[in-house]
């Protein structure tokens, strides 16, 4: 399955997807998904795009190989960030 149709898949499986490839819970993929669309990114696949490379870049940042741990508000300053390093806004949108 190539990167470009992962966006495309009902939600269920692409929640599986990520609890595969990121180690994430479905709970954390939707507070994801609300975040971003809260934020301005109302397009889908726009959305799911800027999930899978946030999620990509902190696991990275995770050398742990285990499963990513944000902590109590931990997740949206990870993603304040994210989006302010890498000016999502230009690149995603």
């Amino acid at each position: 399955m190539t990167a470009a149709s992962i966006v495309h898949l009902p939600e269920l499986t692409f929640a599986q997807h990520l609890q595969r490839e990121f180690g994430i819970n479905r709970g954390v993929f939707n507070t994801m998904d609300a975040w971003f669309y809260e934020h301005g990114y109302v397009e889908i696949t726009q959305r799911r795009k800027l999930l899978i490379e946030f999620l990509r870049i902190a696991s990275e940042q995770n050398r742990q190989g285990r499963r990513m741990r944000f902590g109590h508000g931990g997740l949206a300053a990870k993603m304040n960030d994210f989006l302010m390093q890498n000016n999502a806004h230009q690149r995603f949108s």
